[in-house]
């Protein structure tokens, strides 16, 4: 087991030696990551990784796995890299405040990059945090393009780019399928992969699909926060509201009443004529959001479902001040239609959001 990275590298160096005519004078050194001698490193970056790639719950657990890892090989880049990008999605999935979860997933990108600039997950965590934070899409982009100049078969990159595309219609639709098949077909068995193809499917009006995707991705990871979130989204997009509750149960247990799962769930409820369970949602919620950091933009989003026109706009104005990054789902999702014409969403969307690339 001591001689594992030497066998591995000298595989790799040999595909590379015999690629290296098709891929027309890159180096060996890009195509072979330089990695750690240290096999518990290595064993916590793959267990990292795999519990990331679930989000929710695991979250936390896959962080501990990339600092014990670090800890281990301090030169270690790339569960450096994923580190940041954990920092990242504790922000994104709001159990963070964005501001300092932005800065640190930075921060850690940007050590990543000064060990080994090759790494592909560090120049995206900086893409998505451009996209997600700073609403700056043209510098996204560019960030994305050098991760994918990087590993043009990352699917999870190039999935992720997309989708954020996608919410701002940057992209045609045609376009946005083809990229993401491709990126299932470059990781068939990736379920978060899957997932985002799944998301893109129901943002598109395409439900049947979506749904057919999302249950697939479930069947790869049935622990997967996303894939089971995406199955409920994808029956409350077909009008399955009744299915999408039944849905809501496992993942409301699963992930400790995940604050994502309380929105969609206030939405379902409110589009079946149950406006006081919409309201029950939206009240625990805002409840939690006295003693522990909820989502501003999600809190909107239940208020709407809750029909509480005032606190929607409130949270809604609050997510623009802290730069919430599920504010990019607002343009393109049903959760913000009670007030989608109210000037606040206008001015919110025009300036914030919907910035050209």
């Amino acid at each position: 087991m001591t001689d594992v990275f030497a066998v591995q590298d000298e595989i790799a160096t040999a595909i590379a030696t015999r690629l290296r005519g098709a891929m027309r004078g890159e180096s060996n050194h890009n195509l072979v990551r330089a990695g750690t001698k240290n096999l518990e490193a290595y064993e916590l970056l793959l267990r990292g990784r795999a519990l990331l790639n679930k989000r929710g719950r695991f979250m936390s657990q896959a962080r501990v796995c990339f600092e014990q890892a670090i800890s281990l090989d301090p030169h270690y880049a790339e569960p450096l890299a994923w580190l940041a990008d954990s920092y990242r999605l504790m922000g994104t999935f709001g159990t963070m405040r964005v501001r300092d979860a932005m800065s640190k997933a930075r921060e850690l990108a940007e050590r990543t990059l000064a060990l080994d600039s090759s790494m592909s997950e560090a120049w995206s965590t900086l893409a998505a945090i451009e996209e997600q934070y700073e609403f700056n899409p043209s510098r996204s982009d560019d960030l994305y393009a050098r991760a994918l100049e990087l590993e043009p078969r990352n699917a999870r990159i190039r999935a992720q780019w997309v989708l954020w595309r996608v919410f701002r219609r940057a992209m045609s639709d045609d376009h946005a399928l083809a990229e993401l098949r491709r990126s299932v077909q470059d990781d068939p068995l990736n379920a978060w992969v899957g997932a985002m193809h799944s998301f893109a499917l129901g943002i598109l009006g395409k439900n049947d699909e979506s749904t057919v995707e999302a249950e697939r991705a479930l069947a790869l990871d049935s622990d997967s926060f996303f894939a089971r979130f995406q199955v409920m989204r994808a029956h409350g997009y077909a009008g399955r509201y009744e299915r999408a509750a039944e849905a809501s149960q496992e993942l409301l247990m699963e992930s400790g009443r995940h604050v994502w799962a309380m929105g969609l769930l206030a939405w379902v409820h409110a589009r079946s004529g149950r406006e006081d369970l919409a309201r029950a949602c939206y009240d625990e919620i805002h409840a939690r959001s006295r003693h522990e950091f909820v989502s501003p933009a999600w809190l909107s989003s239940a208020a709407c479902s809750a029909g509480d026109v005032e606190s929607a706009v409130r949270w809604l104005e609050q997510a623009a001040r802290e730069h919430d990054p599920a504010l990019l789902w607002v343009e393109r999702s049903p959760f913000w239609d009670l007030i989608r014409t109210h000037p606040a969403f206008v001015e919110i969307t025009r300036e914030l959001i919907l910035r050209p690339a």
